[in-house]
């Protein structure tokens, strides 16, 4: 990163490790600090002086899946967009709030750039085509890979989703990190 003086740029002290980045992350993180990511880096919060790891749950897959692009969400939270792993969603203190793949509804893993609308809701332009995100989702989707079998009969009751069918009965946990819901 540099700053330009005059008409010579001056490389910001503390970020010479970014020398050799094409495609940093930058993204404004408070009122004194900068959140920078790294294609396989991981995340760093730049004071104008030193860069400080910024450790998040979404650590191990940001760092094996090529961060591409970032965005600051109306909310808040943070998408992380990676060109092998889609798209993940952080909040301020790095919990995962959401990962969106393929094995998730993701049309492609590649996602090559992010927008929000007026609306809150992200824009991805991806590998195969573009998607719109709405995050967090007003519509909730199970199928095998949360444990979900089929259903002859639905019920919520005290704020938990009971689901019978010809095995018994199963009811859905909240939401973990991640977005997953399993049955039980």
């Amino acid at each position: 990163l540099t700053v330009l003086e005059g008409s010579t740029f001056r490389v910001l002290p503390g970020t010479e490790s970014l020398a050799r980045e094409n495609y940093p992350v930058v993204l404004r993180f408070d009122d004194r600090r900068l959140l920078i990511g790294t294609r396989f880096g991981g995340l760093s919060l730049y004071d104008g002086a030193t860069m400080t790891p910024f450790h998040t749950e979404a650590d191990a897959m940001l760092e094996s899946a090529s961060l591409y692009r970032g965005l600051t969400l109306p909310n808040g939270t943070i998408a992380l967009a990676t060109t092998s792993a889609g798209l993940v969603i952080i909040d301020r203190q790095g919990r995962l709030v959401n990962l969106l793949d393929q094995a998730h509804g993701m049309p492609s893993n590649a996602v090559y750039a992010l927008m929000a609308d007026r609306e809150g809701a992200i824009w991805t332009a991806l590998e195969r085509g573009i998607a719109r995100i709405e995050t967090p989702s007003p519509a909730s989707f199970f199928d095998e890979s949360d444990g979900f079998l089929g259903a002859f009969n639905q019920h919520i009751h005290e704020g938990r989703l009971y689901l019978a069918h010809q095995g018994g009965v199963r009811y859905v946990r909240p939401a973990a990190a991640g977005g997953h819901h399993p049955c039980r």
